[in-house]
């Protein structure tokens, strides 16, 4: 499969997104890349496709993680305290625990979460995953979700890769302007929800 972040035309799509997540960037892009090249099985058509579900997906993770909203009343936590103030968290830990929750649930039990058509086929692939090892052999499913992401994760990057695209990431207005997004549209989640600082 081709490699999303590799794509000139998706490329810019797929670090920004990357870019509103915590985490190193290097690895964050690997991870959402990985990620992207699930999406076809949940309907994404194409590379550019795929890179628009991402970016919907992370929509919802800011939209919906604040106080009050769906992943909080579900019990997912969308966001955390990093080094200057809340930030996303790992896209795929947030989608194991939505796994977790609808036990690999279908269309409509993602739209509870607020996803629309094309957010939510950053996470209708691995629910396929998920529910055909659940099928098969009760208990495997997430097992067998984290087996198909590392299969992209070492075709994805290399650590030289990774450590061009934390370069390249930080150098990018377009990423800095999307954190800064980010963490204002989360300022007002619960402190409750907010890991201690100390």
């Amino acid at each position: 499969r081709r490699v999303l972040f590799r794509s000139a035309r998706v490329a810019p799509s797929i670090l920004t997104t990357a870019g509103r997540f915590g985490g190193d960037y290097g690895k964050t892009a690997a991870l959402v890349s990985a990620i992207g090249q699930t999406s076809p099985l949940g309907g994404a058509t194409g590379a550019a496709e795929a890179a628009t579900s991402l970016a919907r997906f992370a929509d919802t993770l800011r939209d919906q993680g604040s106080k009050g909203g769906a992943f909080e009343k579900a019990g997912v936590k969308t966001f955390e305290m990093g080094p200057h103030g809340p930030t996303m968290r790992d896209p795929m830990q947030i989608i194991r625990e939505v796994l977790l929750k609808t036990k690999g649930g279908d269309e409509r039990e993602l739209s509870k979460f607020g996803f629309n058509v094309r957010g939510m086929r950053a996470v209708t692939g691995f629910n396929r995953i998920y529910r055909q090892a659940e099928a098969q052999k009760p208990g495997s499913g997430l097992a067998a979700v984290d087996a198909h992401l590392a299969r992209f994760m070492k075709a994805n990057v290399s650590p030289e890769m990774q450590k061009e695209l934390t370069a390249n990431l930080r150098s990018t207005p377009a990423k800095q302007l999307d954190r800064k997004s980010t963490r204002l549209n989360s300022s007002h989640v619960s402190d409750s929800r907010m890991p201690s600082s100390a």
